[in-house]
């Protein structure tokens, strides 16, 4: 996923689309599963579901900025499995 602040654009993996910050700003809600990343943009004005196929040996999930200064605020839950065990 990549926001590109010159073009004003949200990309996931080939697709994107076209996104201006609000007030400045990005706010990106991922929801991770084994295989599906599921991006809510800016408090739900768009939604960009994309399926992954984890490489082996790369992380799970990497933060980046490039080109220029970026905050990032990170927070993880692990959820309980929906499937009675």
């Amino acid at each position: 996923m990549v926001y590109n602040c010159k073009l004003q654009t949200f990309r996931v993996g080939n697709g994107g689309t076209p996104l201006k910050a609000q007030g400045g700003k990005v706010r990106v809600r991922l929801l991770v599963d084994r295989n599906t990343i599921e991006a809510f943009v800016n408090d739900g004005r768009l939604y960009m579901p994309t399926k992954v196929v984890p490489a082996e040996g790369k992380p799970a999930l990497e933060l980046t900025a490039k080109g220029g200064p970026a905050k990032a605020s990170v927070e993880a839950y692990t959820l309980k499995s929906a499937w009675r065990q």
